[in-house]
């Protein structure tokens, strides 16, 4: 059993604040059944809505308290907190689950309440960079994304630019569309420049696949205060969650006109305000966006005002046989290299494509082909 920390409503900012100082995020149940939590962290779970939603004619409280035992089953490194109002309505409800009540001031008073921007590591963005570490950093893209050499070229021309007119005042995000097949590249951009910025910390990614059409925007920013259901949104939790300043939309064909509308203006003031009222800032931010449409469909699903947006629209083809070739080569001999420092083992890196047992024509995604690849080390690691 566990403690129910509560708090008074007019002072949530103030906790959602300290929470962030230390490192640490507030979900809510929906928020850790959908989307999980990472290892080793603390979290702090609101269980306002679940509780309201237990309040509700003919609710059982079977799954409620069946989550909160599989928390404590899994070690997972939580607190249960809810406005103040529902304490005793939590308390009765979740009587087996929870063992006393206590003002959450008594795991906070004894420390300032610091903005989370002073303690939180500096976010970094591409405008910050020094021109030699931007330099750095389109190498580091054009040797790691296989083929597609005109995008590369645009790709530099375009930070080149956004770097210029940010510091201006005239552009405060740079936002990328990318089309093509699964499989070609497309996602790459937005995880290898991310692992440029910060590796430590993991990729915005937001994948519109994921999502059904119904309040797809609240769960995106969140619902409304009062909404029985998520009370924060996957952007929200994942932007706060990362200092890296590279967010990567995926899937996006799949998002309703509300996404679309929202990401109309998001595109045009650089910033958003959550339903919970907290305005985030996204000056600096690169923001790419993927699409599995054909080129013809673009203009059909996407509306123009919106298309008007993007600073760079591109297609992604399949990799030419030459460019799959070299994939293959330097992929597995990367591999082969981990592999012998692992096991101390002694395979032998190829010096031909030949050596390979791998028709790298029968392959147009690369996701397939990496399967291969790591299916030809396994022989090798057998013989």
């Amino acid at each position: 059993m566990t403690v129910l920390y509560t708090y008074s409503q007019s002072l949530f900012k103030e906790l959602k604040e300290h929470v962030l100082a230390e490192g640490n995020q507030i979900f809510t149940i929906p928020y850790v059944e959908s989307f999980g939590v990472d290892e080793g962290e603390i979290i702090f779970i609101d269980i306002t809505s679940l509780i309201m939603a237990l309040l509700q004619p003919n609710s059982s409280t079977y799954a409620a308290e069946t989550l909160l035992y599989r928390f404590d089953t899994e070690d997972i490194d939580y607190r249960l907190i809810t406005d103040e109002k529902f304490a005793e309505d939590a308390l009765k409800l979740l009587r087996h689950n929870i063992s006393e009540i206590e003002e959450v001031e008594s795991f906070t008073q004894s420390e300032e309440l610091d903005s989370p921007h002073e303690k939180r590591k500096k976010r970094k963005l591409i405008i910050d960079l020094s021109k030699d570490e931007t330099e750095q950093c389109m190498r580091y893209v054009e040797e790691n994304l296989i083929g597609h050499q005109v995008f590369k070229s645009r790709l530099r021309e375009k930070i080149k630019h956004f770097r210029t007119f940010n510091k201006m005042g005239d552009q405060k995000i740079l936002s990328i569309f990318i089309l093509g097949k699964s499989g070609v590249g497309k996602t790459e951009v937005g995880r290898l420049l991310h692992k440029f910025l910060d590796p430590e910390s993991k990729l915005i990614k937001i994948n519109f696949g994921n999502y059904s059409s119904k309040d797809a925007l609240n769960t995106l920013i969140g619902s409304p205060k009062g909404y029985i259901g998520s009370e924060t949104g996957e952007l929200n939790e994942k932007i706060n969650r990362s200092n890296s300043g590279i967010i990567l939309i995926d899937e996006f064909e799949k998002a309703d006109e509300k996404i679309f509308n929202f990401f109309l203006e998001l595109l045009e003031d650089g910033k958003f305000t959550s339903t919970q009222n907290i305005e985030y800032d996204l000056n600096g931010f690169i923001i790419i966006f993927t699409s599995n449409l054909k080129e013809n469909d673009f203009e059909k699903v996407i509306f123009p005002e919106l298309k008007s947006r993007f600073d760079y629209i591109c297609a992604f083809s399949t990799l030419t046989y030459e460019e799959k070739e070299n994939y293959v080569k330097d992929k597995l001999n990367e591999m082969i290299q981990n592999y012998n420092g692992v096991f101390n083992k002694e395979i032998l890196k190829i010096n031909n494509i030949s050596e390979v047992d791998i028709d790298v024509d029968e392959f147009e995604n690369m996701r397939d082909l990496n399967t291969e690849i790591r299916k030809s080390l396994i022989r090798k690691a057998e013989l």
